[in-house]
């Protein structure tokens, strides 16, 4: 039942999403999620949202390009962590 009150609410919100492709939707959430976050680790992040972890690190990819986000690194962590950049 929540669910069906989810679309009847948002309705408008649920209409402009489903326009978004996955790259898209995928841009807009990590934008929203890494302004709020310390930082995303992709191996971990990718577990959670239950996408491959190819696909969340081509997203974060294309933010680093973009200039939004930092790439980090740790020398006793495997990997990169990716961090929002304050404007």
């Amino acid at each position: 039942m929540r669910h069906a009150l989810v679309t009847l609410r948002y309705s408008e919100q649920i209409a402009v999403a489903k326009q978004l492709t996955r790259e898209e939707a995928l841009e807009q959430f990590l934008r929203t999620y890494l302004a709020q976050a310390v930082y995303a680790l992709p191996t971990v992040l990718a577990k959670h949202l239950d996408l491959s972890e190819a696909e969340l690190r081509a997203g974060l990819g294309r933010l680093v390009s973009a200039d939004l986000v930092t790439s980090v690194t740790f020398p006793e962590q495997k990997g990169a962590y990716y961090a929002w950049k304050e404007t």
